[in-house]
Order: C-alpha cells, then sequence, then structure tokens
C-alpha cells in the first residue's frame, strides 16, 4: 500500500471508531460523549474524497474502496470499554504516519496542492486530538 493509501486506511479506521463509541456511550455524560464522538467523525469522509481526487485520481491509481479495510482491521481493533483512549491512539498513531510522509508519492515530488491537503487533514487530526484529550484527559 502507498502512502495516500495508509492515510485514507487511518481516516476510515478513526471514523469507525467514533461511530463505535457514538452507539455505545451510556450513562454519565452520555449526549456530551455522544456529540464529541460525531465532532470527531464529521469531515472524514470530504477528507477522504479530497485525498482519492488530489493524490490517487491524476496518477490514473485504481482505487476500489475494499483494498482499504484491510489495514483499517489492522490499525482499529475495537474495544468499546476504551473507546476515546482507543481513539486517542489511533489518531495519535494516524498523525506520527503523516509527519513521516516525505515529499514523494508515485514516485514523483509531491505538489503544493498534495501537500497542503495533507497538512490540513493533520492541522483537523490535531484539533480533534486536543478534544479527546480534554475528555479522557
Amino acid at each position: 500500500m502507498n502512502k495516500i493509501d495508509t492515510l485514507i486506511a487511518y481516516l476510515f479506521a478513526i471514523q469507525a471508531c467514533s461511530k463505535d463509541i457514538h452507539y455505545s456511550v451510556s450513562k454519565e455524560a452520555f449526549y456530551s460523549k455522544h456529540l464529541l464522538a460525531d465532532e470527531i467523525y464529521k469531515g472524514i469522509d470530504e477528507q477522504v474524497d479530497a485525498l482519492i481526487e488530489t493524490c490517487i485520481l491524476p496518477y490514473d491509481i485504481p482505487y476500489p474502496m475494499q483494498k482499504y479495510w484491510r489495514d483499517v482491521a489492522t490499525f482499529y481493533k475495537p474495544d468499546v470499554f476504551m473507546g476515546f483512549l482507543v481513539l486517542e491512539d489511533l489518531i495519535k498513531s494516524a498523525l506520527g504516519f503523516i509527519e513521516k510522509i516525505d515529499h514523494i508519492i508515485y514516485g514523483q515530488e509531491i505538489t503544493k496542492g498534495e501537500q497542503s491537503l495533507i497538512d490540513s487533514i493533520a492541522q483537523d487530526l490535531q484539533r480533534k486530538l486536543g478534544l479527546i484529550t480534554r475528555q479522557v484527559g
């Protein structure tokens, strides 16, 4: 899997984990945790769409969705009892991966637009990590 595919798989894993939390929270602070999980989920579809349209389609690379699910399963092991802690670790891993993306994708120098998109995804994940850290900290 290439770097962009891996980033997309991380985003899908974050999305799956946040929806698991969304549907499994109960009792104390149910509503606020329910909404926080929604906030983490929000915007990921658009980020994945932008990555595919900006960093995959121009290179004429196939993008069947099923190729991502194998990696999602390696990144995210559902544990509803650890909810936000799992999500926090998952986002930290995604941010660590983004930090390691060098300036080459598909054997070519990354464009300013591609870099800007990846940077905006990292910024959004960092914001979401801050919200989760306040929840679990």
